[in-house]
């Protein structure tokens, strides 16, 4: 008893040994923590740049869908470039064109009522490594590879298509 007394009454401090222990011991679960939380980072970024990517294609997706379902007459005068003639008058251009934002592609879209569709007026899927359109007598197609994260994705989809002629009135000469 009179020895736990001793021990309870011994107040010398720590000992640099306990000291350097405590330091390293520190720097240690210091460093996990912060690889740790650079990681949950990143997996939040490429998460982040993976829901951005779906809500383009989503909206693209839906676009798309919706100038077909109404076409009156497509044509595609090269691969990066559908025009649509739609029922109700409207001129719509898609293009593969140069993304304002950065260096890269995006696919884009414009429509005008009763005239050519002008350039570009809003994009839906950019950083794209490359794009085309295709149109047949059943369907029309655009294909586009693009980055989720630092992996190429490659994108197609294609619309049925309904039209009785190929005559684009005033939307193409």
């Amino acid at each position: 008893m009179s020895r736990l007394r001793a021990l309870k009454d011994d107040e010398r401090g720590v000992s640099l040994v306990e000291v350097v222990f405590a330091m390293a011991l520190f720097f240690v679960i210091g460093s996990v923590f912060v690889f740790a939380m650079s990681t949950v980072s990143k997996v939040g970024d490429d998460s982040n740049e993976k829901a951005n990517s779906v809500i383009a294609q989503s909206g693209l997706s839906n676009s798309f869908r919706n100038d077909m379902a109404n076409a009156k007459a497509v044509k595609v005068p090269y691969s990066k470039s559908l025009l649509i003639a739609k029922n109700d008058g409207t001129c719509v251009s898609w293009m593969v064109a140069n993304d304002p934002e950065g260096k890269k592609q995006a696919i884009g879209r414009s429509e005008a009522n009763g005239s050519p569709a002008p350039a570009v007026t809003s994009f839906f899927q950019r950083e794209l490594l490359s794009g085309d359109f295709s149109a047949n007598v059943s369907s029309a197609k655009v294909n586009f590879i693009y980055y989720s994260g630092t992996t190429p994705q490659y994108f197609s989809l294609s619309a049925p298509l309904n039209v009785a002629g190929g005559d684009g009135g005033v939307c193409w000469s």
